[in-house]
């Protein structure tokens, strides 16, 4: 399955294919995953990076939070899982919304994924407009600053409900999807700024 995506991303001309790959999203658990539950992700994303990097694209692992999955919860444990996957066109995506819940620290967690941090999705703790929120966003981007992160960013927030996946968004974050990406936007550029990133 997850060749047809990596076809697909190349055939689009992207060069990152990422997210939740390496279990299922929302996968009923009862106990934690053991060595063999890792091993069995590595050695199938061991396959699609090779079939990735024969088409010139970079695999990010996501962490999301502990209600989204039981494998991958932290940047040390999507490290953790690089290491065993062996390529070298594996890396890690991070988002702010999970690591407000997972992470002790938003810088600790961009330090550990290093030069292996390939992509970031920028949330606010409730998906709303970033900077309106408990993010520390000061935190991160020193950090990011501090790694000299010049990877792939993006600014994930939703207003509505959809019906193609789950956003749990059950009251109005923003007075519209317009105000969320202006404003959000005009956040993060500060912040890129600020840390000299843009």
């Amino acid at each position: 399955m997850f060749e047809n995506c990596v076809a697909a991303t190349a055939e689009i001309g992207a060069t990152h294919f990422s997210g939740v790959i390496y279990s299922r999203h929302v996968k009923p658990a009862v106990r934690r995953p053991d060595s063999a539950v890792w091993e069995m992700a590595a050695e199938g994303l061991r396959e699609v990076a090779e079939h990735a990097e024969s088409l010139g694209v970079i695999i990010g692992l996501e962490p999301v939070n502990r209600y989204e999955t039981y494998l991958i919860n932290t940047a040390e444990q999507a490290l953790k899982l690089v290491k065993m996957i062996g390529a070298d066109n594996v890396g890690i995506h991070l988002d702010t919304y999970h690591m407000n819940i997972e992470e002790k620290s938003f810088s600790d967690a961009v330090r550990t994924a290093g030069d292996k941090l390939i992509h970031i999705h920028l949330c606010e703790n409730d998906r709303g407009i970033p900077g309106t929120g408990l993010v520390d966003w000061e935190d991160l981007f020193s950090a990011l600053g501090e790694i000299q992160y010049r990877g792939n960013a993006a600014l994930e927030s939703f207003v509505d409900i959809t019906d193609n996946m789950n956003t749990w968004v059950w009251r109005q974050l923003a007075k519209d999807g317009d105000t969320l990406v202006s404003e959000g936007t005009s956040f993060i550029r500060s912040m890129q700024r600020k840390y000299r990133l843009a």
